[in-house]
């Protein structure tokens, strides 16, 4: 197999205000560390008022080049910079003619959007709304655009991805939630932390509260001064992953934080504070992931959807489930692998894409081809009722990550990983026949211990199926007893 030469470095603009929030600069950090990981350098090149609004960029320790003035003077500073290998933008208030400019200092253009109501000039367009089609952007993308559409290509931070197996685990064994977590965001716009925090310990006074908010703002000296030993202030919490947790349920709004609670399993209620908001929230409520209150500061909606899911313990068990089917946590590593995938011995790229219903009848022809489960523990192929019947079970399991394995973008194989108890993951592989022997195997399993970095990882080889005994060892695998292999997390 031969690796991809390794980028140099690779820039990133995104906004953020008191006025819009820190979202972009969440994912785009989130992108960043995905990179970082890979051993690829990262530059931010942002203003004053975005290194103000989102602390998490100084936290990150990523490279930041920090600009008085707009966009046009935060460009020609990464002008000065150039060149880079790629350059990320997250920013809202740019469409293709101000994207354009940035190819003088870039090889390449990813753009992270979730509004779809603009044109674009980019290589890759990143967008995980939920039930986004490619149609949404015709006639707004160059035909050769690259589209990573959909909540499994959502930018969290890696430590989601690595307490959702926790998570998981918390919620089957919960009978009856008893703790909320709220959290608007730091500047605490309108002083709507203490709104709520207020309202609920009147109506619901025996839940317990974890509450998110700047210590500098109004909210936190009102809530302060309340005095419930029952409710927890937090001020830029070193882990919200551990704070959702320990959650049973959210209330928030409808930003980039519904991601990282629909990754832990989270039931949550969310208030509308923005516009950019609304579609976000309303396809993932329609999705069953969350309950949402769409009128601004509706106290008693707000209520009435924590009481039912406090007093219904199916429906709160059935909203954790589906949330937790809708995205793994594990996007900025994917779109890391979408911008620098391993090669094949043909020099084809080698990517891992989420596999869908789409791909049931592919995925049948592969497991029943001659000699393709020679080496399998079951050598039995399956017939097409029981493979439409796993299929469908493996696609709604939130325990299972499961993807196609493409050549130069062509489908060519399998590569699933279920998780174990301990939450580990067993990886199985299979690779169809026109695709054996040129080096896919070894690359699939490159991009797959990328994936699911952080993740311990296991593999069952028969001793007899010597390339894929060559190919596992390759990538780290140890052997542990017989048939058995083990590759340690890499974080």
């Amino acid at each position: 197999m031969t690796a991809p030469e390794t980028p140099r470095r690779i820039a990133f603009h995104a906004a953020a205000s008191t006025a819009i929030g820190g979202g972009h600069i969440v994912r785009s950090v989130s992108l960043a560390n995905a990179l970082a990981a890979q051993g690829i350098p990262c530059v931010f090149f942002v203003n004053e008022q975005t290194e103000r609004a989102a602390p998490l960029l100084a936290r990150s320790r990523h490279q930041t080049v920090t600009v008085s003035g707009d966009t046009r003077h935060v460009l020609e500073q990464a002008r000065k910079n150039a060149p880079f290998d790629w350059v990320v933008i997250d920013n809202y208030a740019l469409a293709a003619a101000d994207e354009k400019q940035w190819r003088g200092i870039a090889n390449k253009i990813l753009v992270i959007d979730d509004l779809a109501n603009r044109g674009h000039d980019c290589d890759i367009l990143l967008d995980s709304a939920p039930s986004r089609h490619a149609s949404d952007y015709v006639g707004q993308l160059a035909p050769a655009t690259r589209l990573l559409l959909g909540p499994v290509y959502a930018p969290l931070r890696s430590e989601f991805a690595h307490s959702r197996p926790k998570a998981l685990f918390k919620r089957e064994m919960t009978i009856r939630p008893e703790r909320l977590l709220v959290s608007f965001g730091l500047t605490d716009p309108g002083t709507i932390t203490c709104q709520a925090v207020t309202k609920i310990a009147e109506s619901l006074p025996s839940l317990a509260m974890d509450v998110v908010v700047g210590s500098g703002t109004e909210s936190w000296r009102i809530i302060h001064a309340l005095g419930r030993p029952n409710i927890t202030l937090h001020s830029d919490p070193a882990s919200m992953s551990d704070l959702m947790v320990a959650a049973d349920i959210a209330l928030g709004a409808g930003g980039s934080t519904a991601w990282e609670r629909v990754c832990l399993g989270l039931p949550s209620v969310v208030q509308i504070l923005a516009d950019n908001q609304r579609n976000l929230a309303d396809k993932l409520a329609q999705q069953g992931a969350l309950s949402v209150v769409r009128q601004k500061n509706n106290w008693p909606a707000v209520i009435e959807a924590l009481a039912r899911l406090c007093d219904d313990q199916e429906a709160w068990h059935a909203m954790s489930r589906r949330a937790a089917t809708i995205c793994d946590g594990r996007g900025a590593d994917r779109v890391a692998l979408e911008m620098d995938p391993p090669l094949s011995r043909r020099g084809l790229p080698v990517r891992l894409r989420p596999a869908t219903v789409k791909d049931t009848e592919q995925v049948f022809h592969w497991q029943s081809a001659p000699g393709a489960r020679e080496f399998s523990s079951n050598p039995n192929p399956p017939t097409h009722a029981e493979h439409l019947a796993w299929m469908a079970k493996k696609l709604d399991e939130p325990r299972c990550v499961f993807s196609i394995i493409t050549e130069g973008d062509v489908p060519v194989g399998i590569f699933r990983l279920d998780q174990r108890q301990d939450g580990s993951f067993m990886v199985s592989i299979l690779v169809a026949d026109n695709a054996r022997n040129c080096g896919v195997a070894g690359a699939a399993l490159s991009a797959g211990t990328r994936l699911m970095r952080g993740a311990d990882l296991w593999a069952r080889i028969d001793r007899r199926n010597t390339p894929s005994l060559r190919a596992f060892q390759n990538a780290g695998f140890l052997p542990q007893g017989e048939d058995l292999y083990y590759r340690a997390s890499m974080r």
